[in-house]
């Protein structure tokens, strides 16, 4: 569980002190500063409480994987689609962004569905753009980035999950204002041929700031621990994540 203690000013919670975890033995030693409230709070509740808005990304930073699954196309047989995130489920997989520009709503609608039944609460599930089908289900959102650079407001409450795509300066400030995690890319060239890539320092210094950050594009699952290292979550991707038997946990 977590230590939470209450912030004067705002009212709202932030975690004393920052976001470690303890026992129920090490609770009793831990004092609260001038008859400041504390909570001690379980792994699973964390996200039911409001916080402080820095406190948010040090919470996502503890609860979410090092990996970001993002689907390919659906075609053909959709249950091996789905035995697919089972088996990324299976070996650690946490993270599934189920992404389609050709299914229809209802069609989508259903693999929605599926996707959330699959997880399990066994981690998170975003619906890319289709913002609606993410409400209705309670499943996470991804906003493209023209979707985010037209946001005047953070588009659901701190409940729900928003990752977004981003490229450039203009959108990370949109995305440190109305997102929790941002899929950072093009990092390396892949089969758009992109001459604009996303530098180590720019990585490193997007992912220091009050933001989850992935690397997305051209990655394997092995790049994420070089990623941790620049700061970031870890790794996003679609080809990196197609039937794999590596064992990631």
């Amino acid at each position: 569980g977590f230590y939470i203690s209450e912030s004067f000013i705002h009212k709202k919670l932030v975690i004393y002190p920052f976001y470690q975890e303890i026992s129920q033995k090490q609770k009793q030693a831990i004092k609260p500063k001038i008859n400041q409230k504390l909570l001690f709070i379980p792994k699973n509740e964390l996200l039911s409480y409001s916080y402080l808005t820095g406190t948010y990304a040090a919470i996502y930073r503890y609860l979410l994987p090092k990996y970001y699954m993002i689907t390919d196309e659906p075609e053909g047989d959709l249950s091996d689609m789905v035995q697919n995130w089972q088996n990324q489920i299976n070996q650690g997989v946490k993270i599934i962004q189920l992404r389609s520009k050709k299914l229809s709503y209802q069609s989508l609608f259903e693999l929605a569905k599926m996707l959330k039944k699959t997880l399990k609460n066994q981690g998170f599930g975003f619906i890319n753009s289709e913002i609606e089908i993410a409400k209705r289900l309670g499943l996470g959102i991804h906003l493209n980035s023209k979707q985010l650079l037209q946001c005047k407001r953070r588009i659901s409450d701190r409940k729900t999950l928003i990752s977004c795509s981003c490229h450039n300066d203009a959108e990370f400030k949109k995305a440190q204002k109305y997102a929790d995690i941002a899929l950072i890319s093009p990092i390396k060239k892949n089969h758009y041929d992109n001459d604009r890539l996303i530098s180590d320092e720019q990585f490193k210094a997007y992912s220091h700031q009050n933001l989850v950050t992935f690397a997305l594009s051209g990655l394997k699952k092995t790049d994420a621990t070089y990623f941790e290292s620049l700061g970031g979550q870890g790794i996003a991707g679609i080809s990196a994540f197609k039937r794999s038997s590596q064992n990631l946990r």
